[in-house]
């Protein structure tokens, strides 16, 4: 019995579904597969379901959710000997299949021809060295190079990315005059893409190829694709394909096979096909090579080293052959079937929508488009209610439908109806046209990655500033004072004893999907944040309320403290008094959520939640891809916190992410973004440019911290004696010149009505603290020094661990780390660490209580403080109802802590932006008390 061969599969959206291709690979081989799981939820639901197929055999499954997670994956299954080929069919992976192949001496193209396969640019130019024809290019990395191809390329021209996707990013540019706004939304979408933009994409500027009109008839276009598979370095035919006419610019409306050109006709091209494949030197795989026909003969558009979207299926529907199975055979080093008879032909219709940005008010059922004859299945369908955007390119189709027929007629007559315009209505967005010349009606925003963006978990300062607009709370802050003032409540009132709090709500609040908000979505969204289930690093806020601990452990799924008195009436019982109560409800963990999208589909939620701001996500988050906003016409615009009623100006906020903070001061000033913080070192460079730098003191306190449960850490002696040996206002001075306030206690000046007492009693005084640890017999430390890295924080670090090591003779290493994992490891810190903490509301509990109290060990509370007698203070202070005797408390409190020292305060917060004043204009604070642009008050100029 010859024994089966075991192959390693990977798979990725975009290519043949593994529910159409697996039945037949598992029949000849063995198989383990790595797939790519960044589907929405139903449909990466029903990939598992196909992926089950090779657990069912005994194969390995891995999932994961990044291009370089599918590297570390292909890596260990693909094992020497064991392993005997590697396959894969969608363009998101196909190249990283071929790299683990060849570094297994599996087969595969070498390094050089996955390049090329892969950079339009390298592809280019070795065609061109070959005397293939093929278009001028200009590369565009920086304004100047848009300047100088203003005034070199011909137009109108091509704009597309050198790595891309499904026509992603791509632009007819007119005239040299629409080529800037072009390229910076182009290049916008790329580095957004998550397909493209591990790649880094640059964008290029091409020569237009202008189609032969004569080649334009009988319902085609003026191009088409040849199918190739490669054997051993020579290249067979499998079908040329022909395409129904582009929608503007470059977007597919359908691809059929076989060819309904006459052989005549195709000859040409597929000699220039072959002649390409030559020259980039391809030994191995499947192909699909766009060819443009013009009147100076066939042009190649591109060769792509991976099989045409829905070739495979097309293949099957019209001559019966399985491309996937052959692919499979000839990675393992099997003879391959490359003869093609097709007997029938097949469609693959995907209509587009117009150029810009539309939303669907009518599209078809299913069951309507499956009862046309000859139609074969609907593999996707947008829905009425959907925005969908031409600069998405092929990702915007409406619809993606496959259809066979016995003759050339009949399958363009079952075509017509399937581009047939009555088929979807749509109405042009109001949120901008999409076009090159795109309006500037929005606002480019620098932002760190955020940690969430539901409003049960933007626990940190990105993921804050994004609910800010996303989620209105009950209460709200005014800019520049921080007074509490309504928001989705018209009302409030705190019981004489303060155990209780009842919101009036304002009617006609309503979330993103259209529903009015009811008291009963705030029993809902306040007792889901403290569900373990939501896995929320916020619920600690919430504790107060009575019933907390019993949702918290998972004992009861509601909290007994909340309830809807009627629709309009909030009430809310706490398990003991805590008179500035009101103020937790200004923070967006309490904003409500609508029930019926949160629990309806949990993953979705996750990425695209809905809540009641001024502003909706447009498309899921994906992490590290920035995030867009749209106004929401249907806001209530009576949040008192804003003189206007805050619903916002712009049209659009545009939240860009950057690992790097020089990264972002640099796309600043080169016109790319509007809003952005300045980087330490570049304060004295930004001082020139008057009101558009923005200096604001804002109640933030950035420390060191302690890990107080950890050896030697958990010693008080040891705490101070490190506080000794940093020069704080040295490093203020070197890395922010000089314009830091020195913090000497833990509450910022804006929480605090007393003097500016020194609570912390820490001097610089590195030789009183190489005392004070050899009076106590503690011996040099080794431990590391972790901070999230990139944002501005490297240099300062590095001086502090540089003045801990000199002047205690510790050995203390940097430890850097990017922000997702830094928040991570920050439950369980067991190193000294750098942190901020900036205030959610403007309370000094909000300070105290997260920071120092034993209840917020494990959420906030990152050096694990635990003190008997803060905590008292603490709770006392929530229970006295007079604001004097209140805030002594409170700064009794906070001497307890300073006196403990479980960290040094650093400095107090002062935030430096750059803000794009020449093209808005802000009536009130530019950037509020919490250090956040006040973009709802930003207005374009003009």
């Amino acid at each position: 019995m010859t024994q089966r061969r075991r192959i390693v599969v990977a798979d990725a959206p975009g290519g043949p579904h593994p529910s159409s291709y697996l039945p037949s690979l598992l029949t000849e081989f063995d198989v383990d597969a790595v797939w790519l799981a960044v589907e929405a939820a139903e449909a990466r639901a029903d990939r598992a379901t196909a992926m089950r197929q090779v657990a069912a055999t005994g194969g390995t499954v891995t999932a994961v959710s990044t291009p370089e997670e599918v590297a570390e994956a292909l890596a260990v299954l693909v094992v020497p000997g064991r392993t005997a080929g590697v396959v894969a069919f969608s363009e998101r992976v196909v190249h990283l299949a071929q790299q683990a192949a060849v570094r297994a001496g599996l087969p595969g193209n070498p390094p050089a021809v996955l390049e090329a396969l892969q950079d339009k640019r390298v592809q280019r130019a070795r065609l061109r060295s070959h005397g293939v024809p093929v278009p001028r290019q200009w590369e565009l990395r920086e304004p100047a190079d848009v300047a100088e191809a203003e005034q070199q390329a011909p137009f109108p021209a091509v704009l597309k990315p050198s790595v891309g996707m499904g026509s992603l990013a791509t632009f007819r540019v007119a005239s040299a005059q629409e080529l800037a706004p072009a390229w910076r939304r182009a290049r916008e979408l790329a580095l957004a893409d998550p397909r493209v933009a591990h790649h880094r994409p640059v964008m290029l500027l091409e020569e237009e190829l202008v189609g032969d009109p004569a080649r334009a008839t009988g319902g085609l276009g003026d191009y088409l694709s040849v199918e190739v598979l490669v054997v051993d370095g020579e290249p067979a035919v499998l079908a040329v394909s022909d395409k129904l006419p582009f929608s503007r610019p470059y977007r597919e409306n359908g691809h059929i096979i076989p060819t309904l050109r006459p052989a005549a006709e195709t000859d040409e091209v597929v000699a220039q096909v072959l002649a390409a494949h030559a020259a980039l030197g391809i030994r191995f795989g499947a192909t699909h090579t766009e060819v443009k026909l013009t009147a100076d003969g066939p042009r190649i558009i591109e060769v792509n080293g991976r099989p045409g979207g829905k070739v495979a299926d097309l293949l099957m529907l019209a001559a019966g052959y399985d491309l996937p199975l052959n692919l499979a055979r000839l990675s393992a080093g099997m003879p391959a079937d490359t003869a093609v008879t097709c007997e029938r032909w097949a469609l693959y219709a995907t209509p587009q929508p117009p150029v810009g940005r539309h939303l669907v008010d009518v599209a078809p059922a299913r069951e309507d488009l499956l009862r046309i004859p000859g139609t074969r299945g609907v593999h996707h369908l947008v829905p009425a209610g959907q925005l969908v955007d031409s600069a998405n390119g092929t990702a915007c189709q409406l619809a993606k439908i496959s259809a066979v027929a016995d003759t050339a007629e009949e399958l363009m007559r079952i075509a017509g109806r399937l581009a047939d315009p009555a088929l979807f209505k749509l109405h042009a967005a109001a949120t901008g046209t999409g076009s090159a010349a795109e309006e500037r009606d929005s606002v480019r925003v620098f932002i760190g990655e955020p940690s969430s963006v539901d409003p049960s978990n933007g626990f940190e300062h990105d993921g804050a500033l994004l609910l800010r607009f996303l989620a209105d709370p009950l209460v709200d802050y005014s800019a520049d004072t921080g007074e509490a003032r309504p928001a989705a409540a018209e009302s409030w009132e705190v019981s004489a004893d303060g155990t209780r709090v009842d919101f009036r709500l304002r009617p006609g609040v309503r979330f993103h999907h259209g529903r009015e908000v009811t008291a009963a979505d705030y029993v809902y969204s306040l007792s889901r944040v403290v569900r373990p289930a939501t896995g929320s690093k916020l619920a600690y806020h919430l504790s107060c309320i009575e019933g907390f601990d019993a949702v918290r452990s998972g004992e009861a799924d509601t909290l007994s403290g909340v309830t809807a008195v009627d629709p309009r009436l909030l009430r809310v019982r706490l398990n003991r008094p805590f008179h500035e109560v009101a103020a937790v409800f200004g923070h967006r963990v309490t904003a409500a959520v609508p029930q019926e999208l949160a629990d309806g589909d949990r993953e979705l939620f996750r990425v695209h939640p809905v809540s009641t701001g001024p502003y909706r996500i447009i498309r899921p988050w994906v992490p590290g891809q920035g995030l867009t906003m749209a106004r929401f016409d249907g806001y209530y615009g009576a949040n008192e916190a804003f003189p206007d009623g805050g619903s916002g100006y712009l049209d659009r906020l545009e939240f860009r992410i950057y690992e790097e903070l020089e990264d972002a001061y640099r796309d600043w000033h080169r016109g790319e973004l509007d809003v952005v913080k300045v980087p330490p070192a570049r304060i004295p460079d930004a001082l020139p440019f008057g009101e558009r730098f923005r200096r604001t003191p804002c109640a933030l306190m950035q420390y060191v911290g302690f890990p107080t449960e950890v050896a030697p850490f958990d010693n008080p002696v040891v705490r101070r004696a490190a506080a000794m040996a940093i020069d704080r206002q040295g490093v203020i001075d070197s890395a922010f010149s000089g314009t830091r306030p020195l913090a000497q206690r833990i509450l910022p000046p804006m929480l605090r009505t007393d003097d500016d007492a020194d609570l912390t009693g820490v001097r610089y005084d590195p030789e009183g603290a190489r005392a004070l640890l050899a009076e106590h017999g503690i011996a040099p430390v080794t431990t590391y020094f972790t901070y999230n890295a990139g944002l501005g924080h490297d240099g300062w670090v590095e001086s502090v661990i540089d003045q801990l090591n000199t002047n205690l003779g510790w050995r203390i290493t940097p430890r850097p780390m990017v922000w997702p994992e830094f928040l991570a490891w920050l439950k369980q810190a067991d190193t000294v660490f750098r942190m901020t903490w900036a205030i959610d509301y403007p309370s000094a509990d909000n300070f105290l209580f997260p920071l120092f109290h034993s209840a917020s060990v494990g959420s906030s509370n990152y050096t694990r403080y635990r003190s008997t007698e803060a905590d008292a203070l603490i709770d006392r202070a929530r229970g006295t109802a007079d604001p004097v005797s209140r805030r002594k408390l409170y700064a009794e409190a906070e001497a307890r802590v300073c006196a403990d020292l479980p960290l040094l305060p650093l400095w107090y917060g002062v935030q430096y932006h750059l803000v794009n004043l020449d093209e808005f204009e802000v009536e009130g604070p530019v950037v509020d008390l919490f250090g956040e642009p006040v973009l709802r008050s930003f207005r374009p100029r003009g």
